[in-house]
C-alpha cells in the first residue's frame, strides 16, 4: 500500500473512531439503495474502483444506517463504492453504521449533489420526490439542501418531464437552463418539445438557441396545445416575471404546476403554499393531489422490474397501500414501495 492509500486509511479511520464508529464488513444483500438517488452511474468509474479494491482492498468505507428488524441497512454516501463491490462479486463490504436520519432522501440528495457524475435528471427527480412524496415545501427544501428558490423552482420544473424525454435530452445537453426552457415549452405544447427533442437527436446536441426558438414561437402565437387553451400570454418563461399565474392549466396554480417558471427575482411559481401536490390531512394517511388535467405516474419494483402505473388520488391510502392502475388493473401497492411520483399533464 503506497504513502497516499495509508494516508487515506489513517484518516478514515481517525475520523470514524473519533466519532465512537468502527468500520464493519456488512453483507452486500442486506444493503438497500433508492435506486432514484443515482438512477445512473458512469460504468467506467465502478470498473476504476472495482479495480482499485482488488488490488488495495476498500480504503473508504460506505455509510449505512443502522439495520432494521430484517437486517437490512440503507445506503447513505457511497454508491460506486457499492456497485464496485456488487461487480467484483464480493459478499460484503466495508461500512460505519449510523442512525437512521429523519429523512433519508434528503442526506442522500445531499451526499450525491456535491458529485461531479451527478446528472441533472437524477437531481431533478431527486427534488420532485422531496417535494411529492415527503411533502416538503420548496422553501423547505431550499433550507434542507442548503440551495437557493431559483434553482429549487428549476428542479421541479424539469422533474416534470416524461422520463423517456428526460433520458433523450441528457444525452444531449449538460445545461440546466436548457433542461429548464424545454420544461416550459413542454407544458404549453409537448409536441412541439417532442419535436424540438427529435431534431436535436439527429444533431447530436440540443442547443439552448433551440429551445430559446420554440420558447418564442409559442409566445408569439405559433403554437399552444395548452390542456385547455387558456394560456393568455402571462407565463413568460425564463423572464422571471411569472408569479405562478399561469392560467394554462385552471385557475392560479401555486403547488408544482408553477414551479420554476422564472430564472430570478420571483419564484413563487413554486408554490409556496404547496397546493399542487398534497392535501392536508385529517390525521389519516393522504396521498399526493390530483388536478385537472394532471395524471400522477408512480413507479415501483414488482417481481425485480421497475414498473409504473397511474396513481388513483381520489382516495385515502388503504393501511399504508395505495390503488395503482397497471394494463387498466387495479393494484394495491405499499407507499414505502413507490420509488418515483411524477406529474404528468393530461
Amino acid at each position: 500500500m503506497n504513502a497516499k492509500n495509508v494516508n487515506l486509511l489513517t484518516d478514515t479511520l481517525s475520523s470514524v473512531l473519533d466519532e465512537g464508529e468502527y468500520i464493519i464488513d456488512f453483507p452486500l444483500n442486506k444493503i438497500r439503495i433508492n435506486p432514484q438517488v443515482r438512477r445512473k452511474y458512469k460504468p467506467e468509474k465502478v470498473e476504476q474502483i472495482a479495480a482499485s479494491i482488488k488490488l488495495h482492498g476498500q480504503i473508504e468505507p460506505c455509510i449505512l444506517t443502522e439495520p432494521d428488524d430484517e437486517g437490512m441497512a440503507d445506503l447513505l454516501v457511497g454508491f460506486t463504492r457499492f456497485y464496485a463491490n456488487q461487480k467484483n462479486e464480493s459478499p460484503t463490504l466495508k461500512a460505519v453504521l449510523r442512525p437512521a436520519p429523519e429523512n433519508l432522501r434528503v442526506v442522500q440528495m445531499s451526499e450525491n449533489m456535491h458529485r461531479e457524475d451527478l446528472d441533472i435528471v437524477d437531481t431533478a427527480l431527486g427534488v420532485v420526490e422531496l417535494n411529492v412524496i415527503d411533502k416538503l415545501k420548496p422553501k423547505d427544501i431550499c433550507e434542507q439542501l442548503g440551495v437557493n428558490n431559483s434553482w429549487v423552482s428549476k428542479m421541479l420544473a424539469i422533474g416534470k418531464l416524461p422520463l423517456e424525454l428526460l433520458d433523450d435530452v441528457t444525452s444531449l445537453t449538460t445545461d440546466i437552463e436548457t433542461f429548464y426552457i424545454l420544461a416550459g415549452v413542454y407544458k404549453k405544447s409537448p409536441d412541439l418539445a417532442y419535436d424540438v427533442v427529435e431534431a436535436a437527436k439527429v444533431a447530436g446536441e440540443l442547443k439552448r438557441t433551440a429551445v430559446k426558438d420554440a420558447q418564442a414561437k409559442l409566445k408569439n402565437g405559433g403554437v399552444d396545445n395548452d390542456s385547455d387553451g387558456a394560456d393568455n400570454g402571462t407565463d413568460n418563461g425564463t423572464d422571471g416575471a411569472d408569479n405562478g399565474t399561469d392560467n394554462g392549466t385552471g385557475g392560479a396554480d401555486n403547488g408544482t404546476d408553477g414551479a420554476g417558471d422564472g430564472t430570478g427575482g420571483a419564484d413563487n411559481g413554486a408554490g409556496s403554499d404547496d397546493n399542487g401536490t398534497s392535501t392536508e390531512g385529517s390525521g389519516k394517511n393522504k396521498i399526493p393531489g390530483q388536478k385537472k388535467n394532471h395524471q400522477v405516474i408512480v413507479s415501483f419494483l414488482k417481481d425485480g422490474v421497475v414498473t409504473e402505473g397511474s396513481l388513483i388520488t381520489n382516495q385515502e391510502s388503504i393501511d399504508g397501500s395505495v390503488c395503482v392502475v397497471i394494463d387498466g388493473k387495479d393494484n394495491l401497492v405499499a407507499i414505502e414501495e413507490l420509488k418515483l411520483v411524477r406529474i404528468v399533464y393530461a
